[in-house]
């Protein structure tokens, strides 16, 4: 049965947020078991995101991957909170100088790619991750790696609410569009 898996950093606002909503503990429990096809993961790196969302999915193809941490234009957190990771370990961007996914995480991203189903959408849930150029490259670089899988991102602030707030852009390999929230929700 296809699963909805929730990769939440074990950092800051997004695991206290996440953590209060689901009023348990995440260092009692590496994955959470909401429902049996809703997986919640709580990670401190790419790797380990990859690591945890291949055991969570158990054999079923994901349909929803969800990543939720900090962002901003063309980055996305996966452990690092706010900050900088000179690892290059710990968040999803793309490098200036080479047009590459930064570190390790285009190899990590690639071991996802037999569990993705083919109809899958991941979501990146940082803030303005999406917005601009940045913004853009970066999801049609993390589509690539998966397969050309749909990958989505926010353009504006968002609150960790239940859904995108704003405008959401979404790429599939090379195309792109941007729509209002509602329409991908």
């Amino acid at each position: 049965m296809p699963k909805y898996i929730a990769a939440v950093e074990s950092w800051g606002d997004a695991a206290n947020y996440l953590d209060n909503f689901l009023n348990k503990s995440f260092e009692a429990n590496p994955i959470e078991i909401i429902a049996d096809t809703k997986r919640t993961v709580w990670v401190n790196s790419v790797q380990d995101m990859v690591d945890k969302v291949l055991i969570a999915a158990g054999g079923s193809k994901i349909w929803w991957l969800v990543i939720l941490g900090h962002g901003f234009p063309g980055w996305q957190s996966v452990g690092c909170g706010t900050g900088l990771d000179p690892t290059d370990t710990k968040h999803l961007y793309v490098e200036s100088t080479t047009g590459k996914l930064a570190g390790n995480a285009e190899a990590e991203l690639k071991r996802l790619k037999p569990v993705l189903a083919a109809n899958s959408v991941v979501s990146l849930g940082g803030c303005e991750t999406g917005k601009g150029t940045k913004g853009e490259l970066l999801l049609k670089t993390v589509s690539a790696a998966l397969g050309g899988v749909a990958v989505e991102a926010a353009t504006n602030v968002q609150r960790l609410l239940a859904g995108y707030e704003g405008e959401v852009r979404r790429c599939k390999g090379n195309h792109c569009l941007i729509q209002p929230a509602s329409v991908f929700q």
